[in-house]
């Protein structure tokens, strides 16, 4: 027998009804990571024409990299957060592992240097902190919310440079802020070919 006009059977109202449910499911789950995307991440790095992998390699024969480190968003001492972004950026950049290191050893020869801020004062442009003292925010973030601006800096001109931040850490070593620690060592440090230039020395400073 067929089915009246305008009827649905049961079962089939039942799939169209499971339908509609999971496309809005889908559609909250889509809202929700970028929600979370956009609460954490690193920004895609500036590399200007000026890097070259082979810095690496001269920044490991000078005995490492310089790192100054400006801010603390969180209640641990001062040294405890700096010694993390340091050892967290040391382990996890491309090529040969070098130390980042907190001071100039005597005689240290080298022009390269690394600075991260943690929570950068307002108006603070990541790809502008090798030219100045960089100042970061006194007061703890809500919310756990920790920014971070860093740049590989030869003197005072910038190399690279990217940004990152994490929501809800709760101290230097809560994984989500070594994580975005490891993102930005990644990214100032890329793996490219001579080829591929992305010629960022025409970004605006």
């Amino acid at each position: 027998m067929e089915a009246a006009a305008g009827y649905r059977p049961a079962h089939m109202a039942g799939c169209n009804l499971i339908g509609v449910l999971s496309s809005r499911l889908l559609l909250v789950f889509i809202a929700a990571s970028t929600l979370a995307a956009c609460a954490s991440g690193v920004q895609p790095a500036i590399v200007t024409a000026s890097y070259d992998t082979s810095i690496l390699q001269y920044i490991d024969s000078r005995g490492g990299l310089p790192t100054d480190v400006t801010g603390n968003p969180f209640s641990a001492p001062d040294e405890q957060v700096h010694t993390v972004v340091r050892e967290t950026m040391a382990r996890s950049h491309f090529g040969p592992k070098f130390p980042f290191l907190a001071e100039k050893p005597q005689g240290f020869g080298s022009a390269y240097r690394m600075v991260v801020v943690l929570n950068p004062a307002p108006g603070t442009a990541y790809h502008k902190v090798c030219t100045g003292p960089a100042t970061a925010q006194t007061d703890k973030p809500a919310g756990g919310e920790v920014r971070v601006a860093a740049a590989l800096c030869a003197k005072d001109r910038m190399i690279t440079s990217t940004e990152g931040r994490v929501a809800g850490a709760s101290g230097p070593d809560d994984p989500a802020f070594i994580a975005v620690i490891a993102q930005i060592s990644h990214a100032l440090f890329p793996l490219r070919d001579e080829k591929d230039q992305d010629r960022m020395d025409l970004f605006p400073f």
